[in-house]
């Protein structure tokens, strides 16, 4: 249904486009990229953006320079990212626009890190977190601690990681920002896992779940049901996590995809052989997936030895 509707806003936008000029016609564009990216057409998007630049001045071919950054980032081409990421960064110092270069930076840091340079990932996410402080950007600051929480936990430093992700949450709860906070509490859950401090992980995942729920977030709350699924399997809470992860997969099914029973498989199969096959069912049945479901699922198990 979402693909439809960007699709839906792509004909649109690409119908206006066939009449405008100048800067509509490249406000257009800018639109019909952000549509294809959102989907993940990221060659389509890519192709858009860059037909913007031969529209824009200075000031707008630096936000493309970055938008086209990102993308590349996106497809795992950290090489391209920094080549583009270095022009929008340039254009900005010339302009005297100290929050678009930091925005360049901080996804520098983040092309760095992705080719395994980790210190000097760490420099350029420092270098842009002091400009956003600097500028009271705290959408932005909290971004940036999110990633150096995240470089943090890369580098096994989990303690570091706790602190910055925590400052992360209390910003977005400042901000009132509803979905930062879940991510925040989904990102401090992994780290009390990666510390075997599975009772506050659950809490942390129990409050993500319920925020991704109140948005109606399927695919968020998929994923904080697999990892409360995983976390309750490790505390041997095996009918709880088997409830979390038939809840997974009821999930995948109203989305119409089928990733759900592939990622819990491992923790599923478990969940199945300590509880039996007709507990396991009763499970499964109390997390909402109908009979025809759970023969499904079980047959996509596999036998139990």
């Amino acid at each position: 249904m979402q693909v439809l509707q960007w699709d839906k806003a792509i004909r649109h936008f690409s119908a206006a486009a066939k009449t405008a000029t100048g800067q509509e016609l490249a406000n257009l564009r800018i639109l019909i990229g952000q549509c294809h990216a959102a989907v993940g057409r990221l060659d389509r998007a890519l192709a858009s953006y860059e037909s913007v630049l031969g529209l824009a001045d200075r000031r707008a071919e630096a936000d493309m320079m970055r938008r086209i950054g990102v993308l590349w980032l996106r497809r795992g081409e950290p090489n391209k990212a920094i080549e583009s990421l270095s022009r929008s960064a340039e254009l900005c110092r010339e302009l005297g626009d100290r929050n678009g270069e930091a925005r360049a930076v901080a996804n520098m840091g983040l092309a760095h890190k992705d080719r395994k340079e980790l210190d000097r990932s760490q420099a350029l996410l420092e270098q842009a977190l002091a400009a956003f402080r600097e500028l009271d950007a705290a959408i932005e600051e909290a971004s940036v601690l999110g990633n150096l929480a995240r470089l943090s936990m890369d580098r096994g430093e989990l303690a570091r990681a706790q602190s910055e992700m925590e400052r992360v949450l209390a910003l977005m709860r400042r901000l009132g920002d509803k979905r930062g906070e879940a991510d925040a509490l989904g990102n401090l859950g992994a780290i009390y896992t990666r510390e075997d401090r599975f009772d506050q992980a659950q809490a942390c995942f129990e409050a993500a779940l319920a925020i991704h729920a109140e948005l109606g977030d399927r695919e968020r709350t998929a994923q904080d049901r697999a990892h409360l699924g995983s976390v309750c399997v490790n505390r041997k809470l095996f009918r709880r996590g088997a409830v979390y992860l038939a809840g997974v997969v009821l999930e995948y099914v109203r989305l119409g995809v089928a990733r759900g029973p592939r990622e819990c498989k491992p923790e599923l199969k478990e969940c199945r052989r300590v509880l039996g096959p007709t507990e396991f069912a009763d499970a499964c049945k109390q997390a909402g997936l109908t009979p025809k479901h759970i023969a499904a699922l079980v047959q996509g198990l596999g036998r139990q030895s």
